[in-house]
């Protein structure tokens, strides 16, 4: 139990790379037949108004529609990402610390809850506190009476792989007939309800998944989700002590340095070589809690940016 307990404190963050989540896309006849698919996950990061953030990318899914006398769409197993269907649906940011995820809307701003950057998802709350107006307002419509979107209940589960902080509290939805249904947010994850991202009652979640495309049972051949030689991971993340990361010299494009960023953009730790194929230990210990971006170089040039958390 106390190793348990122990792993409760490590939050989870929500943004990421190598995160997934899927929907369907459904008519709005009585049954809902479902006409599409849809997968959510982070691109590249991004610069707006001197604020950094990750960009979320809505990609379509390919299927086959073979129902004769009606819509219908089933999607292809292993998902396959249709490279032709892709936007930039929102900006994100996440403050570790607090536990809050921010999104500023890309596209449909009505359909957000707000025009300007607002608190999408915080993971800080406590049982009896109620769910931000943002949830509210994608998952019922408009606001309601206190006692619905309370938490009534936390616990950690082994949920996606990992141990989770599940947060359980009673919905009051609209879609198609109103209803009331116990709900959940998931600790990285989201509310498992409708498109956790902005209000769209035709839009199911279906699945998430976090790791490699292959463990996730997910076919791709864009760009963000291409896999290359160039790649290099950093773990563990988070950390506390050390971060670590393997350089494959024999990749295409010659990494020789490499340096760190706190979110504000200030240099942390200067331009440093990189010679060889070795695992490299930066350590970490002096750091202070919060996001970091370690930048890696070809001849001054940027080819790879990556997000990395320190927790002490």
């Amino acid at each position: 139990m106390s190793f348990i307990s122990l792993g409760q404190n490590k939050y989870l963050p929500f943004i990421g790379k190598n995160k997934y989540w899927i929907y369907s896309q459904q008519d709005e006849s009585e049954p809902p037949n479902t006409i599409g698919g849809s997968l959510f996950s982070f691109g590249s990061d991004t610069i707006v108004n001197g604020i950094s953030y990750s960009k979320l990318i809505k990609y379509g899914l390919d299927g086959e529609s073979s129902c004769p006398d009606k819509p219908c769409f089933t999607p292809y197993i292993p998902y396959r990402i249709n490279t032709n269907i892709q936007e930039s649906f929102a900006y994100l940011r996440e403050d570790t610390l607090s536990k809050k995820v921010y999104c500023l809307p890309a596209i449909d701003f009505d359909k957000f809850c707000d025009t300007t950057e607002h608190v999408l998802y915080d993971f800080n709350q406590a049982v009896g506190d109620t769910l931000s107006k943002c949830n509210l307002l994608i998952h019922s419509g408009w606001p309601i009476p206190d006692r619905y979107f309370r938490i009534d209940s936390i616990n950690t589960e082994f949920i996606y792989n990992k141990m989770r902080q599940v947060c359980y509290f009673d919905g009051f939805f609209y879609g198609g007939l109103p209803g009331i249904r116990t709900m959940k947010q998931v600790e990285g994850v989201g509310i498992e309800y409708n498109l956790g991202f902005y209000v769209d009652y035709t839009v199911t979640f279906v699945d998430f998944c976090e790791g490699a495309l292959a463990d996730c049972n997910i076919i791709s051949g864009t760009k963000d989700f291409a896999t290359n030689t160039n790649h290099l991971k950093i773990y563990p993340n988070p950390a506390t002590q050390f971060i670590s990361f393997y350089l494959n010299q024999n990749s295409t494009q010659k990494v020789n340095q490499y340096c760190i960023r706190d979110m504000s953009g200030q240099l942390i730790k200067g331009m440093r070589p990189i010679t060889s194929d070795i695992n490299y230990i930066i350590h970490t210990h002096d750091f202070p809690s919060g996001i970091y971006i370690i930048q890696f170089l070809s001849d001054g040039q940027i080819v790879q940016s990556e997000k990395f958390i320190i927790s002490h």
